[in-house]
């Protein structure tokens, strides 16, 4: 009896112990496959908003990252299981090259949208990081993972890489895993003490350890962030061009401020790497560093894009729509800001219809400025038919003084031509100034009523002293122009960098000597061209480098191109849509894409006799590049 219960006890025993593997067995599966989600969805957002963790090979530390070639493989994979996304496809679901992102970045994006969550989506997606469909890259991961080659979560608590230890207080060696939030409370009182006695040289170190020590310390993310791009910078100059030397991590040439900058930069991406559900981190690298310090219109949109995505506080959009203004995207600022009224109506009444009304009036002064254009474009071809009319008729009467009756005309015939060209020209110019003048008008309607009253808006009075100071230039009234420049730069601070241009320009047409600024201004442009092909541009999110004797977008690779040669017409209609179309043209001859088509741009004074005018009948090769600027906000 006995020996039968000893007997039933083992196989109960048995049974338990096997239940207990299979379950620590599936359970270990399912973390697994949670950590694979994890890193999908975390390199998903990294890729789309350009937070993944670049390094050289000279400056990166331990194994190499394997986060994009492993991202890669899952994206083969994903566009053959995965649907197309359900919805129309907006702005942000295109890359800076013009392509739809692939479909699980769509699909993690409009999983993870905190705002209007797809929970069919996430648990799809939760389903796909399991499945047998991705297991050989859920193998790969999880490799990876354990020899440290994921980038993708932030790095590994790594205090050698953080911290020299014959620089600092902290020992993070004696420093136990359990205590480490507390440990970093501890290094950021250090910090804090560094700040307030003035030792900001020894603060980075100890804040790259304090989030080493606890990840999830958002404040010691922003605070250092703070710390790095205005209290550091505060007291420095702007470093002179050829003091800068050429970071290859983030392509461009820097000095000790713009360093700082950088730092912060990578700070804040690490934050979310770390975090990737934070708001404020995608906020502050947005608005903080890239648009005020930076200036980096394009980066700026893109993170605080992210930012309204995720749980955010009422007023975060506004800083979105400002950028979208200051890159030149008036109609998606606008459409935003109508989007923000309707749905918080209560909310900020003036600065909701204060900024609608900005917009409106920039709106109406670019479009009247590409309506100016079009006609100096139809004056410039009526004057070349009046060319061809005087030849014509030069010819005509040479050719019936010869008793050349056929030839005379022919010359008769392209004197007729030439006719009904000027007066299809004069029409054509007529038409636009008119609308020009229209659309001007109703700009200053817009600016004066911003202006008006003891109170009135300093952007606004900006503006019609703009308007006005360009009337007075071309009437050659230059010191008139100058006079009233220099007033209104004064009382708009969002004037003073395009006033004080306006103010070298009137003096240089009006043969007005320069003040000791303005040519030290000059010279700074100068000295800046000597090392304007050392680095690679950004703009509009896509990057343009010099190879040899011209400007490259990074990406070209010997696709076939076609003249940039557009119609007056063309051109007005793509400064509409491309806003950064002006930068692309400043660098010069140029290479780069629009849509699918691959252009090639020589300015007008390097165009070989050999490059063809433009095609379209009636129209001469247009003189670009056109400077229509972009105003800075208030």
């Amino acid at each position: 009896m006995e020996k039968t219960s000893n007997i039933g006890f083992a196989v109960v025993l048995l049974i338990a112990v096997a239940i207990t593997t299979f379950q620590g067995s599936r359970l270990e599966k399912m973390r697994e496959a949670e950590r694979f989600y994890r890193w999908i969805i975390t390199y998903a957002n990294q890729a789309r908003t350009g937070s993944e963790e670049k390094k050289t090979d000279a400056d990166s530390e331990g194994p190499k990252a394997m986060d994009a070639e492993l991202f890669k493989s899952v994206v083969e994979i994903t566009d053959r299981v995965l649907d197309n996304v359900d919805r129309p496809l907006v702005k942000d679901d295109y890359d800076s090259n013009g392509k739809v992102w692939p479909k699980i970045v769509l699909t993690v994006k409009d999983a993870v949208n905190e705002s209007n969550p797809d929970v069919v989506k996430e648990r799809f997606l939760y389903q796909l990081a399991g499945s047998n469909d991705l297991a050989p890259q859920r193998k790969e991961f999880l490799t990876y993972l354990r020899e440290k080659k994921i980038a993708a979560f932030g790095d590994p608590l790594n205090p050698s890489k953080f911290l020299d230890p014959n620089s600092g207080d902290v020992n993070l060696g004696v420093v136990f895993f359990g205590f480490r939030t507390m440990a970093a409370n501890l290094v950021w009182l250090q910090v804090d003490k560094f700040w307030h006695q003035g030792e900001m040289h020894r603060m980075y170190p100890l804040m790259k350890t304090c989030v080493a020590l606890d990840p999830n310390f958002i404040d010691a993310f922003l605070l250092g962030a703070w710390h790095l791009s205005f209290n550091m910078t505060a007291g420095l100059p702007d470093t002179p061009e050829k003091l800068k030397v050429f970071d290859p991590i983030h392509k461009m040439r820097i000095g000790d401020k713009e360093r700082l900058y950088n730092y912060a930069i990578d700070f804040l991406k690490d934050g979310i790497r770390k975090n990737p559900k934070n708001y404020k981190l995608y906020f502050d690298l947005g608005f903080a560093v890239y648009e005020t310090k930076m200036g980096d219109h394009y980066n700026a949109q893109t993170y605080l894009s992210e930012a309204i995505r995720h749980r955010h506080d009422q007023w975060v959009p506004r800083m979105l729509y400002r950028a979208l203004q200051l890159a030149g995207h008036y109609e998606d600022a606008l459409a935003g800001w109508e989007d923000y009224k309707a749905k918080f109506p209560d909310s900020s009444k003036d600065v909701v219809s204060r900024s609608m009304s900005t917009i409106q009036g920039l709106i109406k002064e670019r479009d009247a400025e590409i309506e100016f254009y079009l006609a100096d474009q139809e004056k410039a071809l009526a004057d070349q038919a009046r060319k061809t009319l005087a030849e014509a008729k030069a010819a005509s009467d040479a050719a019936r003084a010869a008793n050349n009756e056929a030839e005379a005309q022919k010359q008769d015939s392209a004197a007729a031509a030439a006719t009904q060209k000027i007066e299809q020209a004069e029409a054509k110019e007529k038409e636009a100034r008119a609308k020009g003048d229209a659309l001007y008008a109703e700009a200053r309607a817009i600016w004066e009523q911003m202006s008006a009253g003891e109170s009135g808006d300093p952007f606004a009075f900006g503006r019609i002293a703009r308007m006005d100071a360009r009337k007075m230039i071309a009437n050659q009234q230059y010191r008139e122009a100058i006079g009233l420049l220099d007033y209104a730069r004064y009382q708009s601070n969002a004037f003073w960098s395009e006033g004080s241009d306006m103010i070298i320009e009137a003096k240089q047409k009006g043969g007005i000597a320069l003040n000791l600024s303005e040519r030290m201004e000059l010279a700074r442009r100068e000295d800046a061209k000597q090392y304007a092909n050392e680095a690679p541009k950004q703009i509009g999110g896509r990057f343009y480098e010099y190879r040899a004797d011209a400007w490259y977008q990074d990406d070209y690779r010997g696709q076939v191109t076609k003249p940039y040669l557009p119609t007056p017409e063309e051109f007005a209609k793509s400064k509409r849509e491309i806003p950064e179309l002006q930068q692309i043209l400043n660098l010069g001859a140029v290479t780069f894409q629009i849509d699918d088509v691959w252009y090639q741009y020589t300015p007008p004074q390097a165009q070989p006799a050999a490059i063809p005018a433009a095609e379209t009948p009636g129209h001469a090769r247009i003189e670009l590049p056109v400077r229509f600027t972009t105003p800075r906000a208030a």
